[in-house]
């Protein structure tokens, strides 16, 4: 997160010649798997159901039958053994340097090749199994491209797209019969961690050539591919999703990773939590307190606690419209994923609050879910608030940071939903705005207690966000 700056800065990022290629970065409801067994199939059973997969969805998607790439044209590679080179269709071998730690598509020869020495075995201590499988379903999402000549004005739509694909393959392991593949709940949220692993560095400008997308957009586009399919991924080509990858816009911002420091930040967040809110609605006053101080004990000394909407290091208590943050915590977060991490433990209390005053019950696993989705509305509309004492931005790491603290929620006795559903609903109201998360989230009951604002009924003004239609919450 950043104050408002102006002067323009653009990190260089060097070009690829190779379509499709996936680095392994370093640093930072929808799930339903039918089957409970952790996903450990090979790599050769991996390809080969999603190359099975294809060949039953491709018809009905896009009326054209799937060819499938022969075992021969599959290419495991390492340094004493490098890939063939994608300039000439494979024959000559590419300099391994050029090409370590990746995965890729090369449409000039129709083959893929993948580093089995410095890419998979990385990906699987740390990520797991499924993880892997989703590298080939991205890059079998190019072999899909190349066949329907889907050739869009950015790379990044290509990257998308891919990874859109691969959610949607994901969506066919997790319903699968089929002995050799199967997913358990923990599979989809690790598959998020691996995504996440895999975004561009920040500061990437998407128009750049050779983007492949900020862990926001590529978890995104993996979510809608499982939601909606691989049809929802073909629809890409003529309703492309919302690019928000963007470049730094100051000297300082690219030095700093675009961070302020838990000082700078806090009054910040809360200034905008406050501009953002009581101009979404009239129901909520602002008033809400932030400390810092013992979170177990100010949750257990108030009945209305919601107990941390998103994890146990910050806890809103109704009865005194109260936000308790363990600094500690706050600082660790802040240190170990960017400023944004924290900003979101915030915005999410923040959005408890007003739940409350709209006489919404914030104590149960879907009240937490709405706080979450409430957080993602007030992310989209950072730097467009009203009456603010200090003008902020997002910074382009800040939304890969959301991500990762959705994903990194502690979720100890609290029911806080799976990454991959805390993710959802984040999305849903960065992309839909307030009203979309607060319909399906309950009213309170008559037992619980009241701030003494009013608890029900609808507010009268809406904010408007980019990419957001007017709402009411």
């Amino acid at each position: 997160m950043t104050k408002r700056r102006f002067r323009k800065f653009v990190a260089a990022l060097a070009a690829t010649t190779l379509t499709g290629m996936l680095t392994l970065a370093t640093g930072v409801g929808v799930a339903q798997a039918e089957v409970g067994k952790t996903y450990d199939a090979s790599v050769d059973q991996t390809i080969a159901d999603i190359q099975s997969y294809w060949a039953k969805t491709m018809p009905s998607v896009y009326g054209t039958q799937y060819e499938a790439i022969p075992t021969d044209r599959v290419f495991p590679y390492s340094e004493s053994n490098p890939p063939p080179n994608c300039d000439d269709g494979g024959q000559t071998k590419a300099p391994y340097q050029d090409v370590a730690g990746n995965a890729f598509y090369c449409s000039n020869g129709d083959f893929v090749a993948y580093d089995e020495q410095g890419l998979i075995p990385k990906l699987r201590s740390q990520y797991g199994e499924f993880a892997v499988g989703l590298v080939f379903a991205h890059e079998l999402g190019h072999a899909i491209q190349a066949r329907v000549n889907y050739s869009p004005s950015a790379s990044v739509l290509l990257e998308q797209q891919a990874d859109c694909f691969a959610g949607a393959w994901a969506q066919h392991v997790a319903t699968s019969t089929d002995e050799n593949v199967h997913l358990s709940k923990d599979d989809l949220d690790t598959a998020l961690a691996g995504l996440l692993a895999l975004r561009d560095p920040s500061g990437i400008d998407g128009s750049q050539d050779g983007a492949h997308g900020n862990g926001f957009d590529r978890v995104s586009a993996f979510q809608d591919g499982y939601e909606g399919g691989a049809q929802a991924c073909a629809d890409y080509q003529n309703n492309p999703p919302t690019v928000t990858e963007s470049g730094y816009t100051s000297q300082s911002d690219y030095q700093n990773g675009g961070d302020l420091s838990v000082q700078e930040l806090l009054p910040i967040v809360t200034d905008s939590l406050k501009s953002y809110w009581t101009n979404a609605t009239t129901k909520f006053s602002g008033a809400t307190k932030l400390v810092s101080g013992d979170v177990a004990r100010a949750a257990a000394s108030c009945p209305t606690a919601d107990q941390g909407a998103l994890d146990d290091a910050v806890v809103y208590c109704a009865a005194t419209d109260t936000i308790t943050y363990d600094a500690a915590r706050v600082a660790k977060e802040h240190d170990s994923i960017g400023d944004f991490a924290p900003a979101v433990l915030i915005a999410t209390e923040y959005a408890a609050s007003v739940q409350q005053s709209l006489g919404r019950d914030v104590q149960s696993a879907a009240g937490r879910s709405a706080s979450v989705c409430l957080a993602g509305a007030w992310t989209a509309n950072v730097g467009n608030e009203s009456g603010t004492a200090t003008s902020s931005s997002l910074s382009p790491g800040d939304l890969d940071e959301a991500i990762a603290a959705l994903v990194a929620s502690r979720s100890g006795n609290v029911d806080r939903g799976s990454a991959f559903d805390r993710v959802a609903s984040f999305r849903k109201g960065f992309h839909n705005g307030p009203s979309a998360c607060v319909q399906s989230s309950p009213a309170k009951s008559a037992g619980q207690k009241s701030t003494g604002q009013k608890s029900s009924g609808s507010p009268t003004t809406g904010a408007k966000a980019p990419g957001h239609k007017t709402t009411q919450v």
